[in-house]
């Protein structure tokens, strides 16, 4: 996404808390119409948050807490901008700019195209499938023979030990 960015010139703003409470302020770690990198970490973190209190990121359901360590900075960015018309016409030209990317790479591909790409890969899953049947049959197959073999040595071993107590009575 960000050559894409770049090369539509829209601002990208990457943000971070400086620390648990509001009051610790916010950074803004880029503010760019040509962004170069997406930023992965700033001074504070959801997680340094969620350690310093105890408990485990929420992996499931509404996630309040991804709301709440993003949505208060993103409150606090547009507050300070305070032009929200224009971002929202940045958003739109941003929206407008990925349709036309996904529009031509798929006009690239003709309905006949794929029709027969699809019908290309549905031949290829169904030999994996087929080959995954034989495979699982083969191992099936060798599970018995192993068995089979493990139920012969251990018939061997004790027949070895048999005749070494035979001789050792001797």
């Amino acid at each position: 996404m960000i050559p894409l960015l770049r090369e539509n010139g829209v601002r990208f703003v990457q943000l971070a808390r400086n620390g648990h409470l509001q009051a610790d302020g916010f950074t803004i770690l880029d503010d760019s119409r040509h962004p170069e990198q997406l930023i992965a970490r700033g001074p504070w973190t959801l997680w340094d948050d969620q350690e310093s209190v105890g408990t485990v990121p929420q992996v499931a359901g509404t996630r309040k807490c991804s709301l709440w360590a993003k949505g208060d900075v993103g409150d606090w960015w547009l507050k300070q901008v305070g032009d929200n018309q224009r971002l929202r016409e940045e958003v739109e030209r941003l929206r407008g700019a990925v349709r036309r990317s996904l529009g031509q790479q798929l006009d690239q591909f003709g309905a006949a195209d794929l029709g027969t790409r699809i019908d290309e890969l549905t031949t290829e899953n169904q030999q994996l499938r087929t080959e995954l049947d034989q495979a699982r049959a083969q191992a099936s197959q060798l599970e018995s023979k192993l068995q089979e073999a493990e139920d012969d040595l251990a018939a061997a071993r004790a027949g070895l030990r048999r005749m070494i107590r035979l001789e050792s009575q001797r």
